[in-house]
């Protein structure tokens, strides 16, 4: 059989106006190789000077504990996900700014400013901590891309709590599998949500799994649904009358490698591998690339296609531009 490399080839280059170029946080190649020179040098003092423009509740001694193959980074630090995406913007301009722009596909719309963000999120976690669910136990989020799920983010990690966030568009069973791996105590979900033109029934699929979840003792619900053709014992929690927007709880400091997130492979070839991210590392990695990769402005509107239920999702959706105070279109 004869090998070929490419059916395709592209040599034309696009380069952007130089007006849009010279106004780049990195404007030019060289100041780019300046950079990479630089981290190449002494990357341990890279990445300690990238952490340092988070916000720590107390600082680290140690930048990077490496034992092969395990990676501990400024392990004495405390910090908080939800504070750098919310809390650092409370005494800036961008407190009234649009945090989150949000458009159904039959275009109902909603917007949070930075205030009103951290009042929903701030309520949330308080609401969760009622129900008795502890720093250190997992809840999975399972709906489509709304700003509760982001707000039901936000919350898990303002309290110390794993979230594990399953793609809407999974089935029960994969619904299932992570929500038994990750041993979640909690599932937050919706009736339905849009997709394509089509109601997609995220609540249905809840019911057929639970079933098989024995470690799940609470369901929250958007839009809590006819309940008669669904047989569950536990509780279904009404999202709206479940959040106390009278207590303000605020963010926990955590240990720098306390886990932030569970997420798994799409188990495309095999049984899903699921990920731990920890908190300092990430935020560090996520927020200088988000800087150096999409150029963020004061007053850009930033709007990434990913859904939340992958990695590029957390990242350059939710954590990335939060934590540079942008409004994100979803």
């Amino acid at each position: 059989m004869n090998s070929f490399s490419s059916l395709l080839q592209e040599n034309r280059v696009f380069s952007p106006h130089e007006d849009f170029s010279s106004k780049a946080n990195i404007s030019s190649f060289p100041q780019y190789d300046e950079i990479r020179k630089k981290a190449n040098s002494n990357i341990l003092n890279h990445w300690n000077e990238q952490a340092m423009n988070l916000h720590w509740f107390t600082p680290w001694d140690t930048i990077l504990n490496w034992n092969y193959p395990t990676a501990h980074w400024f392990t004495e630090g405390t910090i908080n996900a939800s504070y750098n995406c919310l809390d650092i913007h409370l005494q800036t301009t961008n407190r009234n700014k649009k945090a989150i722009v949000w458009e159904r596909e039959d275009g109902i719309t909603a917007s949070y400013t930075y205030a009103e963000l951290h009042e929903r999120v701030s309520a949330f976690a308080y609401s969760l901590q009622s129900l008795g669910i502890t720093k250190g136990e997992t809840i999975t989020i399972y709906m489509g891309m709304n700003p509760e799920a982001i707000i039901a983010m936000l919350a898990c990690a303002r309290i110390g709590v794993v979230h594990n966030v399953v793609f809407g568009g999974f089935s029960s069973d994969a619904l299932k599998d992570r929500i038994n791996d990750s041993q979640s105590v909690c599932v937050i979900t919706q009736s339905t949500t849009k997709r394509r033109g089509n109601d997609v029934a995220l609540f249905d699929a809840v019911s057929n799994a639970l079933p098989f979840c024995p470690t799940i003792r609470h369901i929250i619900c958007k839009q809590k649904p006819d309940l008669s053709t669904h047989d569950i014992i536990i509780p279904i929690i009404d999202w709206d009358e479940f959040i106390h927007h009278e207590h303000q709880l605020e963010a926990i400091p955590l240990p720098s490698e306390h886990p932030l997130f569970y997420l798994y492979t799409s188990g495309s070839t095999g049984k899903p591998k699921g990920l731990v991210h920890t908190t300092g590392g990430y935020l560090t990695h996520v927020r200088y690339s988000f800087s150096l990769v999409f150029d963020p402005k004061p007053d850009d509107m930033y709007f990434c296609t990913a859904d939340i239920g992958w990695i590029t999702g957390h990242s350059y959706v939710v954590y990335g531009p939060l934590m540079h105070g942008m409004t994100i279109l979803i």
